[in-house]
């Protein structure tokens, strides 16, 4: 009779092993959304509402390859804090895990990434930019919204072709040593030949208290450039600092 009963247990056991591991399986089970392929049209789920914007390519000079980059805004529409990291995004060009690139100043006029914790109701935006071949044709992005569960917000789209990137709206070092403290904005935009990126304001315009930086990309290395500070008034450079230029 002992010898029964532990027969019955032991496959009892056995049964409610088996469907705690389908359980597991379905948990981890990979989801992903119908893929989007135009610009402006969100992708949602019960965490993020994700809307491509814009995209572009351009050659990138430190190889033979381009970069594409594309604008999304990620809003989070949960009711809880969501954290948007490199382990929650994937890209793959034809198919092909694609590596990111840092050079998101290509692309954008501003100094905000796409990533970082976003509150409920609040949003990140910025370019998600990768590295490709020349003759590439087609580029993925996904979005892991709930770790847990593996579920994904996924856009393809058609590689556009490729821009040139214009040196002359770069910064030299040769240039940038020209710019002394003193000089005015535009005494600075002369010497470089382009507008500068601000990328921090505060104080009110038209008094001592106001300070104001811009930055130029650079034409060296990978994300080299230049920030520039302005204060007071009248508005001259106070401070100047460069990373990577040639």
């Amino acid at each position: 009779m002992l010898k029964r009963f532990f027969q019955i247990f032991v496959l009892v056991l056995c049964v409610s092993a088996m469907f705690s591991c389908t359980a597991c399986n379905s948990t981890n089970k990979v989801a992903e959304s119908e893929a989007i392929t135009e610009l402006n049209s969100p992708n949602e789920d019960a965490v993020l509402k994700i809307t491509a914007t814009d995209i572009k390519t351009v050659r990138d000079e430190d190889g033979d390859g381009i970069i594409v980059g594309v604008r999304f805004v990620v809003e989070n529409v949960f009711n809880e804090d969501y954290y948007l990291s490199g382990r929650m995004q994937s890209a793959y060009v034809d198919d092909i895990a694609a590596d990111k690139s840092y050079k998101y100043r290509l692309f954008d006029d501003s100094e905000t990434t796409l990533g970082g914790r976003i509150a409920p109701g609040k949003r990140s935006e910025g370019y998600w930019c990768v590295e490709a071949p020349k003759d590439a044709e087609v580029v993925e992005f996904r979005f892991r919204t709930d770790y847990s569960s593996a579920t994904y917000l996924v856009f393809i789209f058609d590689i556009p072709p490729a821009e040139e990137w214009s040196s002359s709206e770069m910064i030299t070092l040769e240039q940038y040593d020209q710019i002394k403290t003193g000089m005015t904005y535009d005494e600075v935009k002369e010497i470089i030949g382009s507008e500068g990126t601000m990328s921090r304001e505060t104080g009110d315009k038209g008094t001592d208290d106001y300070m104001v930086s811009y930055t130029w990309d650079g034409s060296g290395d990978t994300a080299s450039f230049a920030l520039f500070t302005f204060e007071g008034e009248p508005l001259l450079l106070t401070d100047k600092r460069q990373v990577g230029l040639t």
